[in-house]
């Protein structure tokens, strides 16, 4: 099976949703839910890929069970 090549962040575009990045979480922090504040609504992170770009993401916490151990800063 053919890997993908890596896209830079800087390459990325809107009308395209099918992308392998490879970046490194610079900080993470995770929302309280609105509706009870003990459970993780998302986590927010800022990423940054191998030529030091760097951009805010977020991933809903109902998407990120199976990701949730990779969620590390550094």
């Amino acid at each position: 099976m053919e890997q993908q090549p890596i896209t830079l962040l800087n390459d990325l575009d809107l009308n395209q949703d099918n992308y392998t990045i490879k970046v490194r979480i610079v900080r993470l922090w995770s929302r309280a839910s609105f509706n009870n504040p003990r459970q993780v609504y998302c986590y927010d992170m800022i990423i940054m890929d191998q030529v030091g770009t760097k951009m805010q993401a977020f991933v809903l916490a109902k998407n990120a069970r199976e990701y949730e151990h990779m969620l590390k800063e550094n």
